[in-house]
């Protein structure tokens, strides 16, 4: 799984910079994850799946993208 950074995003259990990354599941549905960024100083805790991404509400992968990084904002703020 690739993680992509979240805009302004932070870990509500330390506050440093927490990411999202998404998986494909069944080919219907792409579930989102967000974790703390271990990396730059964070705790590392992983918050598992924050949200689901339904295929047929997506017409191109960068879409989900797009979807993916909204369910991850609304997670950290």
């Amino acid at each position: 799984m690739l993680a992509h950074k979240i805009k302004d995003g932070k870990c509500p259990n330390c506050g440093e910079k927490a990411v999202y990354s998404s998986t494909e599941e069944n080919s219907s549905i792409w579930k989102v994850y967000v974790k703390c960024e271990e990396d730059d100083g964070g705790c590392g805790r992983d918050f598992g799946r924050v949200g689901v991404i339904k295929r047929s509400n997506i017409d191109h992968t960068d879409q989900m993208h797009e979807k993916a990084e909204k369910i991850a904002e609304k997670f950290v703020d």
